[in-house]
């Protein structure tokens, strides 16, 4: 089981901040919430790091760029097909299809959806703002089918319910958790995507080779830094794999670290498991450093793997789908992530962890809970359920 302390320090330094700042129980709360918001952003920046590291060792390793054929690197801007306000094609439909042809790009599986990405939607997608926003649709039109789910409480999918007792959520409970999420999406990412059409920056898409480097503000920006060509399905597919891979390790680090330390879990992660039976609006009820915490994990590991803009974009709808699932509430046999790949936890996994917070760590699979004793089967909550069944026929 794993034991709260306070692996950080975190008390004694509020206890001497409140007692040369300002005296008083209400001092020592604040300066506890205070210490444990910065010792929470110092391990989401570490993570980030950590990520960005692995990230860039397993691009580099596996698609460099000087292996990727030479026609993979050319944009729409170095053939000359974009207009000079970089959002819109010169040229027609026809002859970007003809030049990725000429390319002998064309007949790559996933050519037909990125020609569609990025040219018949340039105007929208070679915005710098459009990864946020392509995140944060994708979060509002993932979880309303739950959320109509829960509204209807239709009698034929209560059995699909993980904790139908205390389903459907309280009266309120919407209001919280939906009023919390917004407050959050002011205070964060919609400023963060204001700021970046201001700022012309950063470009989030690391793919781009006109500079070679990560641009932060004044970029070269909009369709003429597209490739022309589409990632190979393979290309794509390892991507994929290995940022939820990534992904998955960072957050188990930042989460169990939040559980284990008392003050941590009390001032940030405990917003978060307000409720033990989760529903679909709880998904992003959290703590504003736990938010960025996942934000940027989000955001900085397709930047380093220097993923293809189209992979770029499923994986932001990727990592808030599985998230989705996760939180809420339902088994369903036919929409379960663990239904469709076996490898991930699925929604039980997670339901599990609101119900028993010391257990099942990992948002998608279950390695590191394994690896780390923390899975639901092998801690106490399991033995002792274990043992009530093993002892209730021969109490009848």
């Amino acid at each position: 089981m794993v034991r709260r302390r306070d692996p950080f320090g975190i008390k004694p330094v509020a206890t001497w901040l409140a007692a040369r700042l300002g005296g008083g129980g209400s001092s020592f709360a604040f300066w506890e919430h205070a210490v444990a918001c910065a010792v929470s952003l110092a391990l989401t920046l570490g993570f980030n790091l950590a990520a960005i590291a692995l990230c860039a060792a397993f691009s580099a390793a596996v698609f460099p760029t000087s292996a990727k054929h030479e026609a993979d690197l050319l944009t729409y801007g170095d053939l000359g097909l974009v207009t000079s306000n970089n959002n819109s094609f010169s040229a027609s439909y026809g002859d970007v299809v003809a030049a990725a042809e000429r390319l002998r790009l064309g007949d790559r599986a996933l050519s037909p959806l990125w020609r569609a990405a990025s040219v018949t939607y340039a105007p929208w997608t070679a915005s710098f703002a459009f990864p946020g926003v392509w995140s944060l649709s994708s979060y509002v039109f993932g979880c309303m089918p739950f959320a109509i789910l829960d509204l209807l409480d239709l009698p034929a999918l209560r059995k699909y319910k993980l904790q139908p007792a205390k389903q459907p959520a309280k009266p309120g409970s919407w209001r919280s958790t939906i009023g919390t999420t917004l407050l959050l999406q002011c205070l964060f990412p919609v400023p963060a995507m204001i700021g970046q059409v201001f700022f012309k920056g950063p470009w989030t898409y690391g793919y781009s080779t006109q500079s070679g480097i990560f641009c932060v503000r004044d970029c070269v920006w909009g369709a003429s830094v597209f490739p022309v060509a589409a990632p190979t399905l393979v290309e794509a597919v390892v991507q994929l794999f290995v940022c939820l891979v990534i992904f998955d390790l960072g957050y188990y680090g930042w989460h169990s670290l939040h559980h284990i330390s008392r003050p941590l879990y009390r001032n940030i992660h405990s917003v978060h498991h307000e409720y033990y039976a989760p529903f679909v609006w709880v998904t992003q009820y959290t703590h504003a450093c736990e938010l960025t915490a996942v934000a940027t994990l989000s955001m900085t590991i397709p930047i380093a793997m220097r993923a293809h803009p189209l992979v770029h974009w499923v994986w932001l709808s990727l990592v808030v789908l599985i998230s989705i699932d996760s939180h809420t509430g339902y088994e369903l046999p036919f929409l379960s992530v663990d239904k469709i790949l076996p490898c991930c936890g699925g929604t039980r996994h997670h339901d599990t962890h609101h119900a028993y917070p010391i257990t099942n760590f990992q948002p998608f699979f279950k390695y590191a809970d394994r690896a780390f004793g923390t899975d639901w089967a092998q801690s106490a909550f399991a033995r002792a359920e274990a043992k009530k069944k093993n002892q209730a026929p021969s109490s009848g």
